[in-house]
């Protein structure tokens, strides 16, 4: 019996598309589309949204979309990152904020930008990392300073040097881009007991 093989530039993994130079474009306009898709058919269904309707219906129907497994395809384009956020601002052009920007229909409607959103949802993936050594078998084992004398605790990790391969795809993969905010942490934040207090102070402490 003959196999045939059949070469692919990208493939649907667990609801992911990945690319063979893993470059997350194509994901991205796939998540994208699928949440514009849903956002007209809110509009298209609701002859008046007040800012209360708008919001569940978008966080419900539109955003999970945006944000499945973020933690793996977490765009670092501009171009990504700001088609991503369009779908948002457009859901946000509702009657009642009429004649507002962006910024103060955000702030109206309490909703963070989803870059924010993706930021706080790798903190708590590192989180899990952290205190579950077999959540995932790295590799290339996580690297901890040994001492708090230049840091604000003592979990900071170290950002890893890539010299060979995608040197792009590696430089932002989770445990590097999330390096700084994790590094900016407190000690009590990162002493955190359970998953649902340390989601608490993080939003305190950065904001989101």
């Amino acid at each position: 019996m003959i196999i045939f093989w059949k070469k692919t530039e990208i493939e649907r993994d667990l609801g992911v598309m990945i690319s063979k130079d893993l470059e997350w474009e194509h994901h991205v306009n796939c998540a994208t589309n699928k949440a514009n898709r849903k956002l007209g058919m809110i509009k298209h269904s609701f002859k008046y949204l007040d800012v209360t309707t708008l919001k569940l219906l978008y966080k419900s129907m539109v955003r999970p979309h945006l944000e499945y497994a973020a933690t793996v395809w977490s765009p670092s384009w501009i171009k990504d990152i700001n088609k991503l956020e369009d779908v948002q601002r457009r859901a946000t052009r509702i009657e009642p904020l009429r004649g507002m920007n962006y910024e103060e229909r955000r702030r109206i409607l309490d909703l963070p930008t989803l870059e924010e959103r993706r930021r706080r949802g790798d903190l708590i993936e590192m989180f899990k990392i952290k205190n579950s050594p077999n959540y995932i078998n790295f590799e290339v084992p996580l690297r901890y300073f040994d001492n708090m004398s230049r840091g604000r605790h003592n979990k900071r990790l170290h950002r890893e040097a890539v010299k060979t391969g995608n040197i792009r795809s590696r430089h932002y993969f989770l445990t590097n881009r999330v390096v700084d905010d994790w590094n900016a942490l407190t000690q009590e934040t990162i002493d955190s007991t359970n998953k649902n207090l340390f989601k608490n102070r993080i939003d305190k402490t950065l904001k989101f």
